[in-house]
């Protein structure tokens, strides 16, 4: 467990799917391939979804099977509150942060 942005405590699947599903905002436009989601992750979007976080259902079936329907073959669709959004981009630069191993992170200098 660690804490969010808002000093929440949130487990790391909690965050992993915030960083998943702002990819698929950021991406397809809000539109969700569940296929790469498993129970534990839908449990946690609506846990989300309850706590006012996300906005998180199913695409209109004439949708998903229509002529408009495409390789990423969306179900869902997710919109973020404000907060979620300050969640996710927190989460997103701390792990940009561990994942730079310390001998090649820069000083600020410009060479």
């Amino acid at each position: 467990m660690r804490k969010d942005y808002h000093g929440v405590e949130r487990s790391e699947e909690f965050l992993s799917l915030a960083l998943f599903l702002e990819t698929q905002l950021v991406d397809y436009g809000g539109e969700v391939a569940t296929k790469h989601m498993n129970s534990e992750d839908m449990e946690i979007a609506k846990a989300m979804q309850e706590e006012g976080l996300i906005t998180f259902g199913r695409l209109p079936a004439d949708y998903v099977f229509g002529e408009e329907r495409h390789l990423h073959m969306a179900t869902y669709r997710v919109e973020f509150s404000e907060k979620m959004w300050e969640i996710a981009h927190n989460e997103r630069r701390e792990r940009a942060a561990r994942s730079v191993p310390k001998s090649k992170q820069r000083t600020g200098e410009v060479e």
